[in-house]
């Protein structure tokens, strides 16, 4: 269990810091206008990805560490 954590840690901390470098638009769906940015009130990406992925990798290490 603690692997799976971690595992789905890293890779919601890797699409959370490529959603804040390419804030261009949905993943895998193209570029967004900025009559939609407006629209919805985007300004740049969220931190939730990197703060719940954080919490994933924690939790799997120390599932793992005491065991």
């Amino acid at each position: 269990m603690g692997i799976i954590l971690m595992i789905a840690g890293v890779i919601t901390v890797a699409v959370g810091i490529w959603r804040n470098r390419n804030p261009g638009g949905p993943i895998l769906v193209g570029d967004v206008t900025d009559y939609v940015r407006d629209l919805y009130g985007v300004r740049r990406a969220s931190r939730k990805p990197l703060v719940i992925g954080s919490v994933l990798f924690l939790t799997g290490l120390v599932l793992l560490l005491a065991r």
